[in-house]
């Protein structure tokens, strides 16, 4: 007779993890931050994890804190800018 078990996966704990076991989904769990488990009933044949991540969010992130930055120095350099040019000229 089977006894029921658990399936750990070494990697990171993340939302983004999800289980199925025999097809039907099943909830994830931290067992330590780099491991994840789904509880696995007696019998079971086949365990799928799968991750979906965030996509182009850190992308994204990045992309607006450049333009953050640049909307922030750009006034600064043009200012500059036009000091040298009007001392120049002088």
């Amino acid at each position: 007779m089977r006894q029921p078990g658990v399936a750990v996966l070494s990697a990171s704990y993340d939302p983004g993890w999800t289980a199925t076991v025999n097809g039907r989904p099943q909830p994830i769990r931290m067992v330590a931050p780099a491991l994840v488990a789904v509880d696995v009933p007696a019998g079971t044949d086949h365990v799928v994890f799968r991750y979906h991540g965030y996509g182009d969010y850190p992308a994204l992130l990045s992309l607006s804190g450049l333009t953050l930055a640049m909307a922030a120095v750009g006034p600064a350099c043009a200012g500059y800018a036009r000091r040298r040019r009007d001392s120049e000229r002088a």
